[in-house]
């Protein structure tokens, strides 16, 4: 039994974007596995999150690249 969780980070003008799917191993997850996983992504998206709100007060790294991209 097992099971993978999976993250997409994207750099949106608003800040990082993050997107998780947590997949399973083929056989089933226990409910251990599923806990960790779940637990994992909420760690995640909380550094996420405090990232972007420190993103958002030095507005040093908050600019755009010269080809629109954001950077």
């Amino acid at each position: 039994m097992s099971v993978k969780v999976v993250f997409e980070f994207t750099h949106t003008e608003d800040g990082i974007d993050v997107k998780h799917e947590v997949v399973d191993g083929g056989k089933g997850g226990c409910v251990c596995e599923v806990a960790f996983a779940g637990t994992t992504i909420t760690t995640v998206r909380s550094a996420v999150a405090k990232i972007n709100r420190e993103l958002k007060a030095d507005i040093g790294f908050t600019r755009f690249a010269s080809g629109g991209g954001v950077h």
